[in-house]
């Protein structure tokens, strides 16, 4: 059974004659082998995006190869069989209320846990009906682990913050060079700036996020030799920074030897500009290989920052190219697709390209439904589905929303001793979340932009280049954007089919035109005023 297994494996990777499918295939195992008329074979994968995945890229492949070896028809399953050892997490100690409200009377810091159960279920019958539908729509993955010390030249850090990319299927991945050797060393470094509760557990997967953490997971389990750099990018509060402390908690862990270090941008500007400070040239050497030659994973946020600051991007370049040729495996985040990165050299641009670019866009309905679910599990707080409903159908943008929405009623049902059932939801949070400007469309805005400008709706959709036209085009664009939380492929569709591409320079060109012209600035304000922003 295992010897044709690894036939068929063998055949495979011959047949795709892709680097990118080693990382896939290696991960999955054959549980057993039903030899019948037909041939049923079930195979085990480890979570559920993983299993997603290999349906739509590699499952008839590996269905044609079985046949092919027996001669006969062969069904394929996969199974998704989590990994040993997990564990729900403690609500008694993940609870945010519990310090935040410490000190208060004992009658403001508990509230009987049958009101968090919808009515008609007792309060275990909810926790558990709860949890059920959470864990259906979670993946699991990797935990924490620790990283070598650097010397405290500059100080302990602990900063936290926040083109068309073609599928993984048929990408042709060029080889990565081997890491270099290493001896071991088992000290921690306390100042590695992963922060241990932001796991691949804790990143739950939909559509809109699927490509980046599914790349986010091969990096992981193989820093360097797959998707080198990866680059994730994309808006304010939709997981960036969250994935970049995923991969690094779940490499280490797979390595406990392996030098991780996560870094957002304004850490490294101040580091590098501390170095050029410091006149000991031993002390300026560590400084440098702290980024150069002192790491193996490096986790970089926010590159957009390192705009308009061409020394430092000048240091960069030599950091990312040491690395790069060491066989290093680095990570970069974004708000922008690489090549719309302003005052910015192009040949980081360019190497920023060379790996897998994956974008992250707004959560869609069923992912800010699972979200919601499971925050709420996690804060103690079991919802009636009206109520995430609810929450979900007015909250559009980003996490961040969702998580704010869910502490503010949160603490309003402890400190009131209430229920948080749709009514109390309303009560605390339809002020600020059934306002009319949180139902403006694309189309609203498309209307408003071409009255205020005198332009008909079909010079918005249209293809006229003249200035009069593109000018306004761009700020609906922008204020779609702005408003509405919707994705660059979803403007682009309602702007006349317009690639995602040129609606991601169409914002970004607002958002420069704003700060130097004053008529789109006056334009903007006017058409917002308009649509009750």
């Amino acid at each position: 059974m295992q010897d044709l297994w690894t036939q068929a494996m063998g055949q495979l990777r011959t047949a795709t004659r892709r680097a990118a499918a080693d990382p896939w295939l290696e991960r999955i195992e054959l549980i057993e082998l039903i030899d019948s008329t037909d041939v049923e074979v079930r195979l085990a994968v480890p979570d559920p995006h993983f299993r997603d995945f290999v349906e739509a890229h590699y499952l008839d492949d590996i269905r044609a190869c079985l046949q092919a070896l027996t001669a006969r028809p062969v069904a394929v399953a996969l199974i998704v069989r989590p990994p040993t050892g997990f564990a729900p997490p403690d609500l008694a100690t993940t609870d945010p209320f519990a310090t935040a409200l410490r000190g208060l009377p004992p009658d403001t810091t508990s509230l009987p846990e049958a009101m968090f159960a919808p009515e008609g279920m007792s309060s275990a019958e909810a926790r558990s009906s709860a949890e059920a539908m959470s864990s259906a729509e979670t993946t699991s993955s990797m935990r924490s682990g620790t990283a070598p010390a650097w010397g405290t030249a500059l100080g302990a850090r602990s900063h936290r913050r926040g083109a068309r990319q073609p599928a993984l299927h048929g990408l042709d991945l060029p080889a990565q060079p081997e890491p270099a050797s290493r001896p071991h060393d088992p000290t921690p470094d306390p100042f590695d700036g992963l922060a241990p509760r932001q796991t691949f557990d804790q990143f739950i997967i939909g559509q809109s996020n699927q490509l980046a953490a599914t790349a986010a997971q091969a990096v992981a389990d193989a820093p360097g030799k797959v998707f080198n750099p990866l680059f994730i990018y994309g808006g304010v509060g939709i997981g960036k920074t969250h994935l970049l402390h995923a991969i690094g908690n779940a490499a280490r862990l797979r390595d406990p030897n392996l030098r991780v270090r996560y870094v957002p941008t304004a850490t490294f500007i101040d580091d590098t500009f501390t170095a050029w400070r410091i006149k000991d040239p031993a002390t300026k050497a560590d400084v440098r290989n702290h980024y150069r030659s002192g790491v193996d994973l490096l986790l970089v946020d926010d590159i957009q920052f390192l705009q308009q600051r061409e020394r430092f991007q000048e240091e960069f370049f030599h950091v990312f190219n040491a690395l790069y040729h060491a066989g290093r495996q680095i990570v970069i985040t974004c708000d922008r697709f690489p090549s719309e990165l302003q005052d910015f050299h192009d040949r980081l641009r360019s190497r920023f390209e060379c790996g897998l670019v994956a974008e992250l866009t707004p959560p869609e309905r069923d992912l800010r439904v699972a979200i919601l679910r499971r925050k709420s599990i996690d804060m103690g707080l079991l919802l009636a589905p009206d109520v995430i409903y609810y929450l979900a159908d007015h909250l559009r943008n980003n996490v961040r929303e969702l998580e704010g929405a869910l502490l503010k009623l949160a603490a309003h049902a402890r400190l009131g001793n209430r229920a948080p059932d749709l009514a109390f939801a309303r009560s605390v949070l339809g002020p600020t979340l059934e306002l009319p400007s949180r139902n403006v469309t694309a189309e609203v805005i498309q209307r408003v932009t071409a009255q205020h400008y005198g332009l008909k709706l079909t010079d918005l959709k249209g293809d006229k280049r003249h200035r009069s036209v593109v000018v306004p085009r761009m700020v609906a664009v922008y204020l779609t954007r702005k408003h509405t939380g919707a994705s660059y492929p979803e403007i682009g569709r309602a702007f006349g089919g317009r690639d995602h591409s040129t609606i991601i320079h169409a914002f970004h060109r607002v958002e420069w035109l704003l700060q130097t012209d004053l008529a789109v600035q006056t334009a903007a304000a006017a058409i917002e005023t308009l649509l009750g922003k």
